[in-house]
């Protein structure tokens, strides 16, 4: 695991992307595929601020309540989710991790669960109608064997009708080497973290088509800079294709769709325009 997870702030501003449209996608999911079959009754959260500075209202209408975020990171999803109306339980390896994300929720008054636990081995109470597996996380699972317990995992916690949402990379030039690059900087309030992603091309294993990549954060706050290196992690590119099959070795799911990136106006076809495969998936048992 990326040592740079050690540091959720840091984490937290890096990856502050479009948290308010990926939640909207993520509720008009619900909307649109899942069967409503939870309580009849309006959440209790009152408004609150978001994550995007607006203040929401939760729908009285809405019947979908219980969200499993699963790699929940420095909690962005599960923040926002939480703050229009949700109960969400948010899973993650990293205890420094979790505890940024419970102390962000106390200090914007949010009720949310943080537990530890790994894509392959966590343990949740009752059955949620949403499941999420966000960030290109699922590159950790390295075998079709691991991919395929897991999917049988998450579907035991999902009520029938309920969703599995997931979202990876995939490359856009099918000759893919290993060695893209990418490289953005995100500042807020005297931090700023510069971020590559590496790829080596020297650690592609073509049968399994794992690889190494590596996460660096460059840090300026309170003008001291420093560097971290996530360290090279072996991370596995899964294909669309690829993960359809797999869905349908683990049974008990039916895909609703696959779309690149948060649009449902943008179904998933090669060349992709995105590289961010976002697929829906309804528990069926």
């Amino acid at each position: 695991m990326s040592l740079v997870y050690r540091y959720p702030h840091c984490y937290a501003l890096a990856y502050r992307w479009h948290t308010r449209e990926e939640c909207h996608f993520l509720e008009t999911c619900l909307r649109r595929y899942a069967h409503a079959r939870t309580t009849n009754h309006a959440p209790r959260t009152p408004s609150v601020q978001t994550l995007d500075g607006l203040r929401r209202t939760p729908n009285a209408e809405r019947r979908t309540r219980r969200i499993l975020d699963l790699g929940c990171g420095a909690g962005r999803h599960v923040l926002e989710l939480a703050a229009r109306g949700y109960e969400v339980v948010g899973v993650d390896p990293e205890p420094a991790m979790l505890a940024y994300v419970r102390e962000q929720a106390a200090q914007q008054r949010l009720t949310i669960t943080a537990t530890e636990g790994s894509l392959d081995d966590f343990r949740v109470e009752g059955n949620f109608d949403l499941a999420i597996c966000l960030m290109d996380t699922l590159r950790f699972l390295l075998t079709d064997e691991v991919i395929v317990a897991h999917l049988r995992r998450v579907a035991a916690c999902i009520a029938p009708g309920g969703l599995y949402i997931t979202d990876f990379w995939i490359p856009r030039d099918e000759r893919w080497r290993a060695d893209e690059q990418f490289a953005w900087e995100q500042r807020d309030d005297g931090l700023r973290v510069g971020v590559e992603y590496l790829q080596y091309p020297d650690s592609l294993d073509r049968r399994s088509r794992t690889f190494e990549d590596e996460l660096i954060f460059h840090v300026t706050e309170q003008g001291s800079a420093q560097t971290i290196r996530g360290g090279r992690t072996r991370t596995r590119l899964l294909l669309a294709e690829e993960f359809l099959a797999l869905v349908h070795a683990a049974g008990g799911w039916e895909v609703r769709g696959q779309f690149a990136g948060f649009d449902l106006m943008q179904p998933y076809a090669q060349p992709a325009p995105s590289w961010r495969l976002v697929t829906v998936l309804r528990q069926t048992a």
